[in-house]
């Protein structure tokens, strides 16, 4: 496992171990919905399952992009970007550094993705146990709006890993360039 794999489940088992520590010590209801200027508007019955449902969402959801992500070098036509069919045409030994490339990404989707998630985690917690404040909505706002072009950034860097190995696999085998989509 790469350590970009490993990241985001050292993410996981900390949101695990955060949740059962703090499970004990929580007020008899939690909240389950802050308004944007953090205050309750919902809450729910203390209760393992409300307490531990976004944990549960943070495993399957990591267990779901790591099992994606493992599948990748076998199936490398799950990924979608727009280089997909350029890709796909490449002999399979050029393939291998994108697919890298797309695991690499698909790790990164992940910890940020658990990050987020773990930080919502702590805000419901810090709320559920009195400790209103604005920062925290607008600290998720703020991660929230770093990712959309992260993954941007992540997708563009698979594109032009594609373009890297179709040079390289033209220089090699003398091919010329693909002008039209291949069928």
């Amino acid at each position: 496992m790469s350590n970009t794999r490993f990241l985001p489940w050292v993410v996981v088992i900390g949101i695990v171990a955060f949740t059962a520590a703090t499970y004990a010590g929580l007020p008899a209801e939690i909240a389950t919905k802050i308004s944007t200027s953090g205050e309750i508007t919902r809450t729910a019955p203390k209760s393992f399952f409300n307490w531990f449902f976004l944990t549960g969402i943070a495993v399957l959801t990591q267990a779901f992009l790591t099992w994606l992500t493992t599948l990748l070098p076998a199936q490398p036509d799950l990924f979608n970007f727009n280089e997909k069919e350029r890709f796909l045409a490449l002999p399979r030994e050029y393939q291998a550094p994108v697919v890298q490339r797309m695991q690499f990404a698909m790790d990164i989707i992940g910890l940020l993705t658990m990050l987020l998630l773990a930080y919502v985690q702590f805000m419901i917690w810090r709320t559920s146990t009195g400790h209103h404040h604005r920062l925290g909505f607008a600290a998720i706002l703020a991660v929230t709006a770093i990712y959309a072009p992260a993954i941007l950034l992540l997708v563009g860097r698979v594109s032009a890993e594609v373009e890297t190995q179709e040079k390289r696999y033209r220089g090699n085998a003398g091919v010329p360039r693909f002008t039209t989509k291949p069928s």
